[in-house]
């Protein structure tokens, strides 16, 4: 059956990267000048030349390129997403939501 009904989970996987990404920005913000010496020479050690700014900018950038992705999202459709908090678990609640559709449908009303 077509939907027009959408799972937004993967709005929830957005959420959970820039989270993942905002908490190790945070700590990279927190370290202090000797912490942050010792991460990039252990790196050095390993043939890596990251450094502490690479990862604050990587951090940030992933940060960014996560909620622009959510932003192009959910600016791609007419109507604001709602969220239903009734009983019910999501396939119930959209096959509830089509029947209504096709209700109203077949009642000669505007979807």
């Amino acid at each position: 059956m077509t939907t027009h009904f959408l799972e937004v989970g993967s709005m929830r996987d957005e959420l959970v990267e820039i989270r993942e990404n905002g908490q190790w920005l945070w700590r990279l913000l927190s370290m202090t000048a000797e912490q942050r010496a010792a991460l990039e020479q252990s790196r050095c050690q390993q043939g890596d030349m990251t450094t502490h700014a690479d990862d604050v900018r990587k951090s940030l950038l992933a940060i960014l390129e996560a909620a622009d992705s959510m932003i192009a999202f959910l600016d791609q459709f007419e109507s604001a997403p709602i969220i239903y908090t009734g009983e019910g678990n999501t396939a119930e609640v959209l096959a509830r939501l089509e029947r209504l559709m096709l209700l109203a449908g077949k009642a000669g009303e505007e979807p």
